[in-house]
């Protein structure tokens, strides 16, 4: 028997995937795992899958990877709704139709970032990689007091 992935590394984080081209989703899981040290331990294919499995599985994941055109739905309604769960882990979208206002779109319903499929894959696989938990609640702390600075030096 083989021992599985996680057994022999130890992931980073945890990710939903939401992408229904099966040869782009494998490409995905591959590269995350393997440049990532993403252990992608569910996927989606549409929005109403996404949603559901969010809603029951949420606490289980440390980054959600979202494609916007979807067999059925899209990304931008499963950021609404997400949006609406108050999920605690990062969104980032991944996609082919990465235009400035479907980025302003994305990050206005709570995406932490967005990469364009066609011309971002390494910065893509890069936030993933150094986007930690640990990493993300140091930036908000430090976010947070640069701001808290400023408004006593005003």
């Amino acid at each position: 028997m083989v021992p599985s992935l996680a057994r022999i590394f130890r992931f980073q984080r945890r990710a939903l995937l939401v992408e229904d081209n099966p040869m782009i989703r494998d490409n995905l899981v591959a590269a995350l795992t393997e440049m990532a040290n993403v252990e992608v331990i569910a996927t989606a294919e549409t929005e109403e899958q996404a949603v559901r499995w969010l809603a029951e599985s949420a606490a289980r994941v440390d980054l959600v990877i979202l494609d916007l055109m979807l067999a059925q739905g899209s990304g931008i309604g499963v950021l609404r709704s997400l949006r609406q769960q108050r999920l605690r882990a990062p969104v980032v979208v991944l996609t082919n139709y990465a235009t400035q206002d479907i980025r302003e779109r994305c990050l206005e319903l709570g995406a932490a970032a967005m990469f364009d499929k066609s011309q971002e894959v390494d910065d893509f696989l890069a936030f993933c990689h150094s986007a930690t938990p640990i990493a993300s609640a140091k930036a908000s702390a430090s976010a947070k007091t640069a701001a808290l600075k400023t408004r006593m030096a005003a």
